[in-house]
């Protein structure tokens, strides 16, 4: 009831149920909210950042190692929905320009660690290392 009268006063647009995610993200000022309470590392907040979006999630791991506090999103405690409110107004108070940028920290993010030639490094040093201790 709450979301329709919002969604009727003009105040939210809700998009409601999709199979096509990629398109709801790819849309210009879409943040990224996930305040999860157990995760992992996300593959949603990995393609957030490559698609250069803004995230804001929880202070869990999986989740907290992707986002650099006020450079690509913000960072909030699990099971906390006013610091989640206060993160989104605080999102939602950027200019234009600061929100364009979390979204190029995202991106470089995204270059910077999880590029599969990254990874494959990653693995490959893994991989060398356990080599050298049998």
């Amino acid at each position: 009831e709450i979301i329709d009268a919002d969604v009727i006063a003009g105040r939210i647009r809700y998009l409601g149920f999709s199979t096509q995610p990629l398109n709801i993200m790819r849309q210009p000022g879409t943040v990224i909210v996930l305040p999860s309470y157990h995760e992992g590392m996300n593959r949603s907040l990995m393609e957030a950042c490559a698609l250069g979006k803004p995230i804001i999630t929880t202070d869990i791991p999986g989740c907290r190692e992707i986002v650099e506090e006020g450079k690509n999103g913000f960072v909030i405690p699990t099971k906390n929905s006013e610091a989640l409110a206060a993160a989104m107004m605080k999102y939602l108070e950027l200019d234009g320009t600061q929100k364009i940028q979390m979204g190029h920290e995202s991106r470089r993010v995204a270059i910077e660690r999880y590029d599969i030639r990254y990874v494959i490094m990653e693995y490959e040093k893994i991989i060398g290392m356990s080599e050298l201790l049998q």
